[in-house]
């Protein structure tokens, strides 16, 4: 086991007795990394400093999800057991029968623990206790490991075939009614909500706490420590630079919307003057014209009127 604050160099962590790692989670909602192995678990809050349990099996895979540990691998009485703490460990049922093959992978994907097992079958379970076998039509091969990515898709790896590269991809599940309608109200927003939501969810403050940053349990006590201190705080550094320069991003974009604004609403409030304010010059003399035009109209008649009553006294 080797661990790495900047992924370039590594320092080898102490392991009592002669264990085989196969697997290493971080746990964020425990504060701690998981690892499992041949014959043994272990925790750590920092990744140097573990404390190691034996167990009897070899670990494949770890996943946590739903507020528990989940290992799968070549374990005595059942292939699959679960954890709230990582020490206790509870064996898993299986729906109909039992699984007697050894397990390759175990993840979680937000809703559901999944399990590859060497046979090529594929089990679910919600708790991590009671396991019910599915999902055949996503797998097609041995696989060593895989990940969800989200809309039902999961990338693995595993045997490579003479048609394959050993890199599979599954497709979005067949959709339910509840889907349809879902993917129908999607389609509902409008452009303006598509942008308002994009722009909520890019301002996402980050936790710049020492613990966050892992750097409150720095020590300096020895020349290799200080090293290391001043390796992770190197990072650190690098991390908040990164966050202040995506604020400034943030800045002149919230700045570049407010002067859009502010000029968008001018122009709204400059044209519904224009509409709703009377040009009084403008109406004044308007009102002049057609004044002038009805008294000029009126004694045009009366003079018309005057002549057709002269005539009619010559004629008679």
């Amino acid at each position: 086991m080797y661990t790495s604050t900047d992924l370039k160099s590594w320092t080898q962590v102490d392991v009592k007795g002669n264990s085989r790692f196969n697997s290493v989670i971080w746990n964020e909602e425990r504060d701690e990394f998981m690892a499992v192995g041949r014959l043994v678990t272990g925790t750590s809050k920092n990744g140097v400093d573990w404390d190691f349990n034996s167990f009897a099996g070899e670990i494949y895979s770890v996943a946590w999800g739903n507020g528990k540990y989940v290992i799968g691998g070549s374990l005595l009485q059942s292939n699959v057991k679960s954890s709230i703490d990582g020490i206790t460990w509870q064996t898993a049922d299986f729906v109909g029968g039992s699984l007697s093959d050894r397990v390759l992978n175990v993840s979680w994907n937000g809703n559901e623990f999944v399990l590859q097992a060497w046979e090529m079958s594929t089990y679910s379970s919600k708790d991590g206790q009671t396991w019910t076998k599915g999902l055949m039509d996503r797998w097609t091969n041995y696989l060593n490991d895989a990940t969800y990515i989200g809309n039902d898709q999961w990338i693995a790896v595993g045997l490579q075939t003479v048609t394959s590269t050993g890199i599979y991809i599954t497709g979005p599940a067949p959709n339910t009614p509840e889907k349809e309608n879902e993917f129908k109200n999607e389609e509902k927003i409008t452009e303006e909500q598509v942008a308002s939501k994009n722009l909520i969810n890019a301002f996402i403050l980050q936790d710049a706490t020492t613990k966050a940053l892992r750097i409150d349990k720095l020590s300096v006590v020895i020349q290799e420590k200080a090293s290391e201190a001043i390796s992770q705080l190197d990072i650190a550094i690098q991390m908040i630079s990164d966050e202040r320069a995506k604020f400034g991003v943030y800045e002149n974009s919230l700045n570049h919307i407010y002067n859009n604004s502010t000029n968008y609403s001018l122009n709204i409030q400059n044209a519904e003057s224009r509409i709703r304010d009377t040009d009084m010059a403008k109406e004044l003399m308007s009102k002049i014209r057609y004044t002038i035009l009805s008294e000029v109209s009126q004694i045009v008649f009366a003079q018309s009127n005057q002549s057709s009553q002269q005539v009619l006294q010559i004629l008679r």
